[in-house]
């Protein structure tokens, strides 16, 4: 249903697919241009062209500590072991948490999250934007809109942390009934309403933060992952 929703706006809505903001200076090779994560090699990767992605907007919660570990990856030696699309090249250096799926509950969601869209590339701050080089680090910072207003759609969790994952998004994640329907002697069903994002948002740990409104203000498209329901707003 989610991806049907993305598809629809995308092929409908006018106003969702305006190109306000330029990719220039976005893609590329090299140590200031965007870097991705590839879901089918779970690798970091650059792209000499624009491709689709899907970000992420989250809360760190009691993990806000946590750091990836980058250490060199053997591509270079085996470049028969991965395939790559044409003007994708994997970077030298790899989150060794991510090799070994450590990199959190959350992220390892939107990993399979995005597999089952058929969405290959996603785009996760703590990931995609290194942390140890300063000079780097500011210049992503500051193409923040550029990197949510060019994703094809946001992904949202509002969740209290990364550890509490995506609800409904993989075979370990939490897994809700979205609408209980109960059938009448009488042959009447009743369901049961659902709950509107407007509910859920004075509660959300995400809600409290103002650079994830930010997030939220930039992306043409964003679905919201609650505990119990998933809601998309354009």
């Amino acid at each position: 249903r989610i991806g049907e929703w993305i598809k629809a706006c995308e092929a409908s809505h006018d106003s969702c697919n305006e190109e306000s903001q330029t990719a220039e200076g976005l893609f590329g090779h090299g140590p200031f241009a965007l870097r991705l994560i590839d879901v089918e090699n779970r690798m970091l990767v650059q792209s000499l062209t624009p491709v689709r992605y899907l970000t992420l907007s989250y809360v760190w919660g009691p993990s806000a500590n946590r750091r990836f570990a980058m250490v060199d990856y053997p591509y270079p030696h085996h470049e028969d072991a991965w395939r790559f699309p044409e003007g994708i090249k994997p970077l030298e250096k790899q989150p060794v948490e991510m090799m070994f799926g450590r990199v959190g509950r959350t992220f390892e969601d939107l990993i399979s999250f995005a597999r089952r869209l058929r969405e290959r590339y996603i785009w996760i701050d703590a990931m995609c934007i290194p942390q140890d080089e300063p000079a780097v680090l500011a210049s992503q910072i500051s193409r923040m809109d550029q990197i949510y207003f060019h994703g094809a759609c946001n992904i949202v969790s509002l969740s209290s942390g990364v550890d509490d994952g995506l609800p409904g998004t993989s075979p370990v994640s939490d897994r809700n009934t979205q609408q209980l329907v109960e059938l009448l002697p009488n042959g009447a069903r009743v369901a049961t309403p659902l709950i509107e994002l407007d509910m859920w948002m004075p509660y959300a740990p995400w809600t409290t933060r103002g650079w994830t409104l930010q997030e939220h203000l930039l992306a043409r498209r964003s679905v919201f992952f609650g505990r119990h329901e998933a809601f998309f707003v354009c």
